[in-house]
């Protein structure tokens, strides 16, 4: 090392030296001020719990505790007309409840929901065949909400029996004037909850109170409303129990699996709408999400010895290709006795793609299917046509008053396709539908070579009511043109 190198060696030492001794003499400055902005005298005021009556006596505008978008009192809260026990949504404490022997606290909670529909119908077409009327119908449910997995629903349509509607009709003419229905009967009364909150004392371990075993089973039993595949495999309201295994995980990159037993005695109606007072139904169904999709698989047979006996599978897959949501569904119907309208042997392939369009909240939809032989659902109420509603609102089945399907949504050798565009505006609280729709049958039947025209404007009054108006134009070779208006007025509480 030369004499140079020793020079600026020591000189650096020196200014290092320099370098702590003022650091160290600065630290307690330092500390001093940080311990003075993260330790402040200053009180934070935090927000007084929102008790009831304090939206009546605060002025929300006054009230800086909070942001406007989370001030409780700047939310108009719409109730139920018949609440007993806690508000729904609202605010305040909640009431401690009390424990059962099991261990399960209960909160209970009486809610009314339900609502309204009336419609003017008119259908006018080339075969001379004319509908005219005004039809109602009311859904009423007592829901009494027992903790957050436990409750008791019971449901009365007073204003129509299945597929007779309270109506005026004034076209045809053997029709006409006023058709009175009234139903007592209960529509729904079903109870569900879940095993592992209904007895909370069995889920310590035995080793560890700290943990807790899985019993992660639902179930519900009674007179309830079911939907497999989107409608398309069950869509009916029967007597039933169902039990419910839910988050297992069978599969390495599968987080979630579900598998649900369903077995119905009574209500269940077949595919042609009817009900059969000797079916009964057994179902298993599972739903697994996976890194890209939900996939469901199911499988149901029915047993009658009045409409024979059926077997069902069915399989969908719902995902994201790019901006698209799709889902496809396969279904298959096998009659192990002879076929009829109840059940037939038959395949149907079915498809959904919808998206945004950039920059918008709209919505664009093409929707399509494909119906080889006759396939049949497993269950299908009185009101919900045929499994291919879903197709758009050229085939789906109004369900009030005596008008069936634009299109038909039956699904017996035939091909069709359904495109779609839907606008949202006045802060969307108004839509609008334009929807082309064609169908093939290759029975050689009056659906024979179908397309038409859908439009649908909805616009939202008030909190509750909803009035939306249908326009159709559907042309077809053997049956000419038909012309469907509908309007209708919705109350929902």
């Amino acid at each position: 090392m030369t004499a140079n190198d020793r020079g600026n060696c020591q000189m650096t030492k020196n200014i290092m030296g320099v370098f702590y001794t003022v650091l160290v003499l600065a630290m307690p400055a330092i500390g001093q001020a940080g311990s003075g902005a993260a330790l402040s005298d200053e009180v934070v005021r935090l927000p007084e719990p929102f008790q009831p009556g304090d939206c009546e006596t605060k002025d929300p505008s006054k009230d800086e505790s909070l942001p406007p978008i989370a001030n409780p009192c700047a939310m108009t809260r719409t109730g139920p007309p018949l609440e007993w026990g806690p508000d729904l949504l609202g605010l305040g404490k909640l009431h401690p409840g009390f424990e059962l022997p099991t261990g399960a606290v209960w909160q209970p909670a009486l809610y009314l929901f339900g609502g309204l529909r009336s419609t003017l119908n008119w259908a006018d077409s080339d075969a001379d065949i004319k509908l005219g009327e005004i039809a109602v119908s009311a859904q009423l449910a007592f829901n009494l909400q027992l903790s957050a997995t436990e409750r008791i629903v019971l449901g009365f349509t007073p204003l129509n029996d299945n597929a007779e509607f309270t109506n005026y009709q004034f076209t045809p003419d053997s029709g006409d004037g006023y058709n009175g229905v009234f139903n007592g009967n209960i529509e729904q009364l079903w109870f569900e909850g879940d095993f592992g909150e209904l007895f909370p004392n069995l889920q310590k371990s035995d080793h560890d109170p700290r943990l807790e075993k899985n019993h992660d089973y639902g179930f519900s039993i009674g007179r309830q409303p079911l939907n497999f595949q989107d409608g398309i495999l069950i869509d009916d309201t029967m007597d039933a129990v169902g039990i419910v295994r839910n988050n297992l995980q069978l599969f390495d990159k599968s987080p979630s699996t579900r598998v649900t037993f369903l077995f119905a005695w009574n209500d269940v109606n077949r595919a042609d709408n009817r009900d059969d007072d000797d079916a009964r139904l057994l179902g298993l169904f599972s739903e697994t999400d996976t890194l890209h999709s939900t996939i469901e698989f199911d499988a149901v047979y029915v047993h009658s010895d009045k409409t024979g006996d059926g077997l069902y599978l069915g399989y969908g897959s719902t995902q994201r290709f790019g901006f698209w949501n799709s889902t496809i569904r396969v279904n298959a119907s096998h009659a192990l006795d002879e076929e009829s309208a109840a059940v037939g042997d038959g395949l149907l392939l079915f498809f959904e793609l919808s998206r945004s369009p950039l920059g918008t909240h709209n919505l664009v939809y093409i929707n399509g299917f494909a119906a080889f032989e006759d396939y049949t659902s497993a269950s299908r109420g009185e009101t919900t046509g045929g499994p291919l509603g879903r197709t758009g609102i050229l085939f789906a089945s109004p369900g009030l008053g005596r008008l069936a399907a634009p299109m038909s949504n039956q699904s017996s050798e035939a091909i069709g396709l359904a495109i779609g565009y839907q606008w949202f505006f006045k802060h969307e609280r108004s839509n609008l539908i334009l929807e082309l729709g064609v169908r093939n049958d290759r029975t050689g039947s009056a659906n024979d070579n179908l397309g038409g025209v859908g439009l649908r404007y909805q616009h939202a009054l008030g909190q509750r009511w909803l009035l939306h108006t249908n326009v159709f134009a559907v042309d077809g070779d053997e049956r000419g043109t038909d012309i469907v208006i509908r309007t209708e007025i919705n109350f929902t509480f």
